[in-house]
């Protein structure tokens, strides 16, 4: 068995249990970046509800974090859509690619209950994302991660103004640094996987919040290539908001190459 999989949209016919997805985690004080950027990066709706982001692995699959898009074990948010190729996650001037969900795939030893091991999703898509220069798969990074490696993760989250804060329409990117296991653990109070890794937001003034789940996290291969080394799955219980846990793609690139032959 490669993964659990639910159809979304023949509800009538399936029993699948219909629920509410969680409030998005969002990231809090980030950079606004452009999509030609990050063209691997879109947003999933549900409804015409915000949940979160995930990363272009073929012109038919999505990559994101299970949490996102499962209420609990097996419920998963219905009638689920993608927008990709624009940095507006509402797609106001109606410039990115909507694009529905055929299918969700999760991987069938995710375990909310054991520090969200294994948290990662697949998105079939109904029809298949046109390339274009603002709307192009990534490359997984396969090899050992540095500790010194200097991390990126983009999202749409909220921004600063006079008033407080407000829900940003842009994608926002903010910078990180691996953090060690033992920190992470002891702020968890709980043991990782080795698929899993920490990373900490370099500046003071960024944070993620609820709802960043299927955030890509990516690194620089070189001045022209991005590569994608994880997914945003949760972020640690100090309350700060400034250490997340991803799960590390390295070790799973044979399960998500034979859910893509697959599906």
């Amino acid at each position: 068995m490669v993964g659990i999989i639910k159809p979304l949209l023949y509800l009538t016919i399936i029993n699948i249990t219909i629920c509410y997805a969680k409030k998005p985690k969002t990231i809090v004080g980030g950079t606004a970046s452009k999509i030609e950027k990050h063209p691997h990066q879109v947003s999933i709706h549900w409804i015409d509800h915000f949940l979160c982001s995930g990363s272009i692995i073929s012109q038919n699959h999505i990559l994101s974090a299970a949490s996102c898009i499962l209420f609990e074990l097996g419920h998963i948010a219905s009638n689920l859509k993608i927008i990709a190729g624009t940095n507006d996650k509402w797609n106001m001037l109606l410039l990115g690619q909507v694009k529905y969900v055929k299918y969700v795939i999760y991987h069938e030893e995710y375990n909310p209950h054991q520090q969200w091991k294994n948290d990662l999703a697949i998105l079939r898509l109904e029809s298949p994302i046109v390339e274009t220069r603002y709307s192009l798969k990534i490359k997984f990074w396969i090899r050992q991660i540095p500790l010194n490696i200097i991390l990126s993760c983009t999202g749409w989250g909220d921004s600063y103004n006079n008033e407080g804060t407000e829900t940003s329409r842009f994608l926002q990117s903010i910078q990180l640094n691996i953090e060690k296991q033992t920190t992470c653990e002891r702020l968890i109070g709980g043991v990782l996987s080795l698929n899993q890794m920490c990373a900490e937001i370099l500046h003071y003034h960024s944070a993620i919040t609820l709802g960043d789940g299927g955030n890509p996290i990516v690194a620089k291969k070189n001045y022209n290539e991005i590569l994608l080394v994880g997914v945003v799955s949760v972020y640690s219980g100090d309350g700060s908001g400034r250490i997340l846990i991803f799960t590390r793609l390295r070790l799973y690139d044979v399960w998500i190459n034979n859910i893509i032959k697959k599906y």
